[in-house]
């Protein structure tokens, strides 16, 4: 059974201006910690599923650059290594990981995908695939065109490999739905604004960068139907820069960001750590975070002990879990329409609040790969957030 299943049944819970737009937002992984200064390594979101029109298929697909209003041009960098990790032997360190980077800063980035494929090390310490001698493991590279055009023949568009496998790089309709003023005010981040009902959507009209990946389930699962999932950004040790010659990289990469379950880190990571905890590993997030977010919870569920226990015991290790046999949603997975804040609101608050009243998003999601709306033209109105 999926664990987080298990312990929602163990749990029996109940049931714009640009001034604003530039305020940090910490729901989901938007601008989270230092890493709100650098955009293209922010990850905002992150979805993990079975395909609903193959149930042989899993799709995994991360978003970066938060808060890009339409008609600016947000790029990939070429300096950060996009990764998707993944644990299918349960000890919650990758098993398989799939390499994702960008060669220019320009209206058509090439991607290369890199993967799935067993990394030479594990435990942080981030290796860049093209760099390995003899890798044997898929590798595609294809125009990822920033204005997202929907037709597969065209740059930004899905593009397929020979072998099935499915890919995606471009600009689209931010997926994240959720009232963040009001979101916020529950979690204690900010003061609750009193006199305003919940129900607007921080995100609507607003674009982020993404990068997807469809695969058959049987190219990453190991013995078992369950895997553990994350996503993380890495950049190089140091950059030199010249004004006479091109920025040069050196030393390994670094962990920038990472994430895996919608604002886990939001809610139960203070301030002071969350550059830490993007830095480090789930499988160390018991050891290193758990005495902490406990203390957290117990601010969010009135100071009930077992319960706070309880929740940082099933959220940690901070990873997406997946059953490959399964269509369902969240907490199977996450799929972009799942109102995982609603569900997460619930369990942290111990049944005190059980929605922020946005139940979809402001777009209609597609029902094929990559699952995400095209991205808001120049123009287009962005909803007022106040």
């Amino acid at each position: 059974m999926n664990r987080w299943l298990g312990r929602i049944a163990a749990l029996s819970l109940g049931g714009a201006t640009l001034a604003l737009l530039a305020t940090p937002g910490r729901t989901a992984d938007h601008r989270d910690g230092a890493i709100a200064q650098d955009q293209p390594a922010d990850i905002a979101d992150w979805f993990l599923q079975v395909d609903p029109n193959d149930p042989s298929m899993v799709s995994l697909t991360t978003t970066v650059n938060p808060y890009t209003v339409p008609g600016v041009k947000a790029f990939f960098s070429p300096d950060v290594l996009y990764q998707i990790k993944i644990d299918n032997t349960g000890d919650f360190k990758e098993d398989l990981v799939i390499q994702v980077t960008f060669d220019k800063f320009d209206d058509v980035q090439n991607a290369t995908f890199i993967g799935p494929a067993r990394p030479p090390k594990v435990g942080g310490e981030d290796v860049d695939l093209r760099t390995v001698r003899g890798l044997r493991a898929q590798r595609v590279t294809f125009p990822a065109n920033q204005t997202a055009a929907d037709d597969p023949t065209t740059p930004g568009g899905v593009f397929t490999a020979p072998n099935g496998y499915k890919y995606f790089a471009a600009r689209r309709d931010d997926p994240f739905f959720v009232d963040l003023i009001f979101v916020r005010g529950v979690l204690q981040i900010t003061p609750p604004l009193a006199g305003r009902p919940p129900g607007r959507d921080l995100f609507a009209g607003l674009n982020v960068s993404v990068f997807g990946i469809e695969l058959p389930s049987a190219a990453i699962k190991g013995k078992g139907n369950t895997i553990h999932s994350w996503t993380t950004t890495s950049r190089f040790q140091r950059t030199n820069r010249s004004t006479r010659t091109d920025p040069r990289n050196q030393g390994h990469f670094v962990p920038v960001d990472r994430m895996g379950l919608p604002a886990i880190n939001t809610a139960l990571i203070p301030a002071t750590l969350k550059d830490r905890f993007n830095r480090s590993e789930p499988v160390n997030d018991p050891k290193n975070f758990g005495a902490t977010a406990t203390q957290r919870e117990l601010l969010l569920n009135g100071n009930d002990a077992v319960h706070a226990q309880q929740i940082v015991d099933f959220v940690f290790p901070d990873v997406l879990t997946l059953d490959v046999t399964s269509t369902n949603g969240f907490p199977n997975g996450r799929r972009p329409p799942d109102d995982v804040i609603d569900a997460e609101l619930s369990l942290l608050s111990k049944g005190a609040v059980t929605t922020d009243a946005v139940d979809a998003n402001d777009v209609p999601f597609p029902t094929t790969f990559p699952f995400l709306a095209p991205e808001h033209k120049p123009g287009e109105a962005i909803p007022p957030r106040g």
